[in-house]
C-alpha cells in the first residue's frame, strides 16, 4: 500500500519540527510506518557532504553559513547565485521528487517539515532578481513532486512566534519585512484552500491534538 504524504508549513518559530516529530511518534505507536523529513533547498545531506569535500581543499571557495560577509560577497559574483540556484533546484527535485516517492512506494507515511511552498519562499525572498526563473521552475517541480494527502499550515500570533524564536536562539533569523512576507504567503495558501490551518498557540501537546484530529481522517 502506498504511504501517505503529510506536509507541515508555516513561519520559523511556529513549531513545525516539533509537530512533525510528535505526529511521526503517534503514527508509529499506531503501527503505521512513518518518518519525518526536513528539507530546505540546497541544504540536503548529499549537498552538505559535497560542500564539506570541497572545503577540505579550499575553504575560501565555499564560505560557510557563519561566514556571513564572505558568503554575501561570493553570491554577488556574476553567475554564482544562478549556479547555486541550479544546484538547489536540482536538489529539490531529487529530495522531494525522487526520495519521497521511494519512501511512499515502500508504504511509509512521510511527514514533511516544510514542503514546496516553504522552499519557494526561501529562494524567492533570498534571490528576488531570479523570481521569474524560480516561478517557472516551481511549476515544473509542482508537477514532478507528489501531492500531499494532507497539507497543514501552523498559525500563531507574531508575538508568540517572536517569543519562541528568542527562546530557541535562532542563529540567522529573518528580518521583520521577510517575516511579514512569509506570513502573508502562508495566509494566502490557506485562503486558496491549498492547506488546512492549525492553531499553533499554546503547549505543543495541545497543538498536536488539534493536528491529529485532522490527520487521522486520512487513514479512515
Amino acid at each position: 500500500m502506498r504511504g501517505r504524504l503529510i506536509t507541515i508549513s508555516g513561519p520559523d518559530g511556529v513549531g513545525k519540527s516539533t509537530q512533525a516529530r510528535l505526529l511521526v511518534e503517534r503514527l508509529l505507536r499506531e503501527g503505521r510506518p512513518a518518518r519525518a523529513f526536513w528539507f530546505r533547498p540546497g541544504y540536503s545531506h548529499e549537498l552538505d557532504a559535497a560542500r564539506a569535500f570541497v572545503r577540505r581543499f579550499s575553504r575560501r571557495a565555499l564560505p560557510t553559513a557563519d561566514q556571513g560577509e564572505a558568503r554575501a560577497r561570493a553570491f554577488r559574483k556574476p553567475g554564482v547565485s544562478g549556479a547555486w540556484l541550479t544546484m538547489a533546484l536540482a536538489d529539490t527535485a531529487l529530495q522531494l521528487g525522487v526520495k519521497l516517492r521511494s519512501w511512499m512506494a515502500r508504504g511509509e507515511t512521510v511527514v514533511c517539515d516544510r514542503y514546496l511552498l516553504d522552499a519557494s519562499l526561501d529562494l524567492e525572498l533570498r534571490f528576488p532578481a531570479h523570481r521569474e526563473r524560480l516561478r517557472t521552475a516551481w511549476r515544473t517541480l509542482d508537477t514532478l513532486c507528489p501531492r500531499p494527502d494532507g497539507a497543514y499550515v501552523l498559525q500563531a500570533s507574531p508575538a508568540e512566534v517572536e517569543e519562541r524564536l528568542t527562546s530557541k536562539h535562532e542563529p540567522f533569523p529573518d528580518d521583520a519585512d521577510t517575516r511579514v512576507a512569509r506570513r502573508e504567503a502562508y495566509d494566502a495558501m490557506v485562503r486558496a484552500g491549498q492547506a488546512t490551518p492549525i492553531d499553533a498557540a499554546g503547549p505543543a501537546s495541545q497543538v498536536h491534538e488539534r493536528l491529529w484530529l485532522s490527520v487521522r481522517e486520512l487513514f479512515v
